[in-house]
């Protein structure tokens, strides 16, 4: 490969400069000729040697500084050129190809950085949420996005404003409902607050930079939540009921009535290895929270651990737990077994409009209901808050005030009794 250069005849009439031109040679049959698109003053071209002239001592610094860095631009231009031979296959070398090297080199491609959509940056905050929280919250967020997404395909950080909240708050109590949906006012106020952790991370990141979200605060009718858990009786019935027949609803009873024991979430108690009980006490970090807590074991726990002692589940596990649908579904038909019957009424809103219902409580056990059983039990017994909340992980008086209340309620509905 050679390149030759010279001075095109042709000079510009105002700026008197002539355009280098390149000879590139290949080999015998590539040969091209074409603009190098550095302009020069003839005067200092040297036609014999195809090159600038020397730079004479006595020439003003202005002059000096100009020839400079027109050899500096004729060697990079060169350089570049010959690089760009050595790099490309030689059946991809043409005139096209020694244009484009030259133009590039005027004119540098801007590398652009790659366009990192809403979408993408909830890709990326999913792909965290899967290594840092539980399953279930990752659910969550997987299921919030596709909801943006069948929402506005298009969404974009900017978007996300005051209307943007009402408008998408209307798309799930209204457009889904034709589809058979219905998304309570306490469902869209969970939807919001995971929709705004999302952008809260986003913002962190440096992904978005538009913080309109953080002043913007749906607000939603919500009557206060019917706690459904189990009292004294109902335990006493669902705890001594005879399963001996049904050996599926016996299993299911026994990790059910241990939750409501020992206060474990689902999560946790399915989790539970043989390896966290030690000194009579459950020793746990849990899936939820990550929090580190101890729970005493007592007679019914421990009766209910030693009955599955001999029993070999996977990864040693404690107990014959089955996957949480299944479980929920089956505590339904244990408690319809044991005539968990009362009506429960249930208040609701979607949107502005007003829902009453009434199911037997058998239809809306739960494994939650276990864990709340575990909280009010321990709160009617004189337990102290504070002690629970060890057990339990509670963080916050708030999110132990609904089973105080529960608890207040039936100490005054027993001293009414007096009054009759």
């Amino acid at each position: 490969m050679k390149i030759n250069l010279s001075l095109s005849a042709k000079q510009n009439k105002v700026t008197l400069e002539s355009e280098i031109l390149i000879r590139f040679v290949a080999n015998r049959t590539t040969v091209f000729r074409v603009k190098s698109g550095i302009f020069i003053n003839p005067d200092d071209w040297s036609e014999t040697k195809g090159e600038l002239k020397t730079i004479s001592k006595i020439a003003s610094r202005e002059k000096q500084v100009r020839l400079q860095n027109a050899s500096k631009q004729i060697k990079d231009l060169t350089t570049t050129i010959a690089d760009a031979y050595t790099n490309t296959p030689k059946e991809f070398i043409s005139k096209e190809w020694l244009n484009k090297v030259i133009h590039d080199f005027h004119f540098p491609p801007v590398e652009e950085e790659p366009f990192f959509s809403f979408y993408d940056a909830f890709e990326l905050f999913l792909s965290e949420i899967k290594k840092h929280k539980s399953i279930g919250t990752y659910k969550k967020f997987k299921t919030v996005k596709g909801h943006l997404y069948n929402y506005n395909p298009k969404l974009t950080f900017s978007d996300i404003d005051g209307k943007f909240f009402s408008k998408y708050i209307d798309y799930m109590q209204t457009s889904t409902a034709e589809k058979g949906a219905v998304y309570r006012n306490s469902t869209m106020a969970k939807n919001i607050g995971l929709i705004k952790w999302f952008l809260s991370w986003a913002t962190d990141k440096g992904y978005n930079e538009n913080r309109s979200y953080e002043v913007c605060r749906p607000r939603f009718k919500q009557p206060a939540k019917v706690v459904i858990y189990l009292d004294k009786e109902e335990l006493e019935s669902v705890k001594t009921h005879d399963f001996s027949k049904d050996p599926r609803l016996d299993k299911v009873r026994d990790v059910f009535v241990f939750c409501c024991y020992s206060g474990l979430r689902y999560s946790d108690v399915e989790n539970l290895k043989r390896s966290n009980i030690y000194d009579d006490k459950l020793h746990i970090t849990t899936i939820k929270t990550a929090d580190t807590v101890t729970i005493n074991l007592n007679d019914v726990t421990r009766a209910i651990l030693a009955k599955y002692a001999d029993y070999k589940f996977d990864g040693d596990k404690a107990l014959p737990v089955i996957s949480n649908q299944k479980m929920n579904g089956a505590l339904k038909d244990m408690a319809k077994a044991c005539e968990l019957n009362r009506e429960v009424a249930t208040t609701y809103f979607v949107g502005s409009e007003r829902f009453e219902e009434a199911h037997p409580k058998h239809e809306l056990i739960t494994t939650h209901a276990g864990r709340r059983t575990f909280i009010c039990t321990a709160l009617s017994l004189g337990i102290a808050p504070q002690v629970v909340m060890k057990w339990t992980g509670h963080s916050d008086y708030k999110a132990m005030k609904p089973y105080i209340d529960i608890t207040e309620k039936a100490k005054q509905d027993a001293m009414d009794l007096f009054n009759k």
